[in-house]
């Protein structure tokens, strides 16, 4: 896959996944929600990347294959797709081990100065990341924390045991059949947290930067759980793979 056809697959990929949230074509979904108009949201809340600063969106092979393979997934199937993440790693040229910079650009959407949104605009190279922005992965046979980068989103705290050779992973980009059905949780849900044991069966507690109600995925539906709030966090018990969302009070 050359280079030219990469840049174009993922173009082609911030459109359709922009469409697909929006439910309309940029130029009429005006003005944009406050959200879009966050380069930091957009980076991490949407795509699910690491937001470096500076405009700066940087994929992991983690972040990669649990955000952007979701909205995929959405629309249309790919086919192989851990291997063609393998591919976008060598098209690019940075090791697998490193993240892949790009740069964010905001775009005018309309004649007025808050009808504006960001998005993914152009590879602008390979990127170390910085352990200390947000933990997604874990295999510790001791208890651990797993935690997005503050005060985005939120993190799992786990028993011993849970990602035991598991690898567990938690990143804010939700399955389609939770993601779609976000809009169903009172008020809106203001951060997203989804949990992968890897096969594990452990349990853990989901927490969440705020005070607020926890809701949780279960059999089709958004439920509230029970949440308890201290430290400036709310938290709920769990076990099992998990879909979260967060509403603050």
């Amino acid at each position: 896959m050359s280079k030219s056809n990469v840049f174009r697959i993922i173009v082609l990929l911030a459109i359709v996944a922009g469409s697909l949230s929006l439910g309309a074509k940029p130029a009429s979904a005006l003005p944009y929600d406050v959200g879009w108009q966050d380069p930091e949201w957009v980076c991490e809340d949407f795509y699910g990347g690491y937001y470096a600063g500076d405009l700066v969106c940087v994929f992991t092979t983690d972040t990669w294959y649990w955000g952007l393979a979701y909205y995929v997934s959405q629309g249309f199937y790919l086919g192989g797709f851990s291997e063609y993440v393998g591919d976008v790693w060598e098209d690019l040229g940075c090791p697998l081990d490193e993240g892949i910079a790009f740069e964010m650009a905001r775009y005018q959407a309309g004649p007025y100065p808050d009808q504006y949104y960001y998005d993914l605009y152009k590879f602008i190279g390979c990127y170390v990341v910085d352990p200390g922005v947000g933990d997604r992965t874990g295999d510790d046979e001791g208890a651990g924390t797993l935690s997005l980068k503050p005060p985005r989103n939120g993190m799992m705290n786990y028993d011993a045991g849970t990602c035991d050779a598991n690898n567990c992973r938690i990143t804010p980009a939700l399955p389609h059949g939770a993601a779609a059905d976000l809009g169903t949780i009172p008020g809106g849900a203001d951060a997203t947290l989804y949990v992968n044991l890897g096969g594990g069966t452990g349990s853990y507690t989901a927490c969440f930067y705020g005070e607020g109600t926890i809701y949780q995925y279960i059999s089709g539906l958004w439920q509230s759980i029970a949440t308890s709030i201290g430290g400036g966090m709310s938290c709920a018990s769990a076990s099992g793979d998990g879909s979260f969302a967060f509403s603050e009070n």
